[in-house]
Parts: structure tokens; sequence; C-alpha cells
């Protein structure tokens, strides 16, 4: 049987292509910093997973091992496919876990901000069938 870190790794994997180094720490980043994640995040768990499996006499230091905001911006856009993944994990671990009215998150049309959406049923009332804001893309 599963546990809840292998839940959420799962999740993320579903999502994006990722190590399994990686899966522990993103999956850290989905229950300590949820929809907050930001993209100095994503890299600084990226290079404490790499700083641990690197070999450094082998191949030197890995040129993207420096502080987030000495990478260059094309670099530090690369990890806003991650950022959106842990983000979307963390919706539905938070979705999951709840008990009571659910408050959804989507896309806005006009920023691509996650915004509230209410959908007006608890999580006992959630199904693929009655919601269609947890079980599709959803823009407005």
């Amino acid at each position: 049987m599963n546990n809840y870190i292998d839940e959420i790794k799962k999740e993320l994997a579903d999502r994006v292509k990722i190590g399994k180094g990686l899966q522990n720490v993103y999956a850290l980043l989905v229950l300590v910093k949820g929809t907050d994640v930001t993209l100095a995040d994503v890299h600084d768990a990226w290079a404490v997973n790499i700083n641990q499996h690197w070999d450094f006499e082998q191949f030197g230091n890995h040129r993207s091992l420096v502080p987030f905001d000495q990478l260059s911006e094309e670099v530090q856009e690369k990890d806003q496919k991650y950022v959106d993944a842990i983000r979307e994990v963390a919706i539905w671990w938070e979705i999951k876990n709840y008990r009571g009215p659910i408050t959804h998150y989507v896309r806005s049309r006009k920023n691509d901000e996650l915004v509230p959406a209410y959908c007006g049923l608890s999580t006992r009332e959630h199904s693929p069938e009655n919601c269609g804001l947890v079980y599709k893309k959803t823009s407005f």
C-alpha cells in the first residue's frame, strides 16, 4: 500500500517527467509551499538533489549549481513546468484532504494565474460526473 508521499509523487509523475530523487524533494514542496511555490524554490530543491547525487570528481561543478538569481532568465524559466505541476498537485492534495466546502483554483484567461472558483459541493459530493472544475482544465 502506498503512503501519502507516494501518492503525491505519483501525481507529480503523472504531470511531468522527473527523476526519483526530484520526486521526493518536489513532494516536499507540495506539502510545505503548496501553490506558493516559486521558480527559485524549485531551483533550490533541484540544487539540493544534484548536490547530493552529482559526481563532482568526474564531472566538476554543474554550471547551474548557483543561486537562482545568478541564472540567466532562459535557464530560470526552464523550471516553470515543474512549478506548474507542483501547484496542480498541491491543489489536488488540498481538495483530497479537505472535508468542507471546496474552493477550486483555475487558470485565469487574463493573466494565466491560479484564481479561486467555487462549485458549491462538499468533498463527499465530488465526482467526475458532478464537478467539472476538478476534473476538467477550466479557465474563465
